[in-house]
């Protein structure tokens, strides 16, 4: 998390001279009344029994030539498969290239994009729509799926699957290449 992150958290909680402390000295002022709790393990359980993590920077990579995924939600932090959360990086490459862009296949799983940069083809049974930057884009299980950069600009988008097990099946099925988090551009 970021100072300007934490900076906003500390002024909900600390109120203005609170926060300033805290974005000067990385602590609250001492005459706050508020006290900020100390971290404690990444670890949480929820009423029913499950145990997650609660934060993180996320689990894996995801590789395959001309596509990246970070996965950040999975059935490991999660605690089960109910859904998965990746962020999607397609960068600008020639059709020549392509190894799984434009590749047609489809995700057991329902597949929800939200596109934070760029423009993506997004060709649903041969049907093909462009998600702009602040666009959602969703293709029902089982739906034959095509994904694309259109125009100059990398895609940059957060995929959600819904159930999970869609990262596993990249990997087992599309031979999609693991790499661990810290390894792979800036994560």
């Amino acid at each position: 998390m970021n100072k300007s992150m934490l900076g906003l958290i500390a002024l909900f909680s600390l109120g203005f001279a609170g926060a300033l402390q805290f974005l000067l000295a990385g602590e609250p002022a001492a005459n706050t009344e508020r006290a900020v709790p100390k971290a404690t393990a990444n670890i949480a359980t929820t009423r029913s029994g499950l145990t997650y993590q609660p934060i993180g920077k996320g689990i894996r990579w995801l590789v395959k030539s001309d596509v990246f995924l970070k996965t950040l939600v999975e059935r490991s932090n999660y605690g089960n498969g109910d859904v998965e959360v990746a962020e999607l990086h397609l960068p600008k490459v020639p059709k020549s290239g392509y190894v799984v862009q434009g590749l047609e296949h489809f995700h057991r799983s329902a597949e929800i994009f939200y596109v934070i940069s760029g423009r993506m083809g997004h060709i649903i049974n041969g049907k093909k729509h462009i998600i702009e930057p602040g666009q959602v884009g969703i293709v029902h299980g089982g739906e034959k799926i095509i994904h694309t950069v259109e125009g100059d600009e990398p895609v940059k988008a957060i995929v959600i699957w819904v159930p999970g097990g869609e990262a596993d099946n990249l990997v087992e099925n599309l031979r999609f290449n693991v790499q661990p988090i810290g390894k792979l551009l800036a994560d």
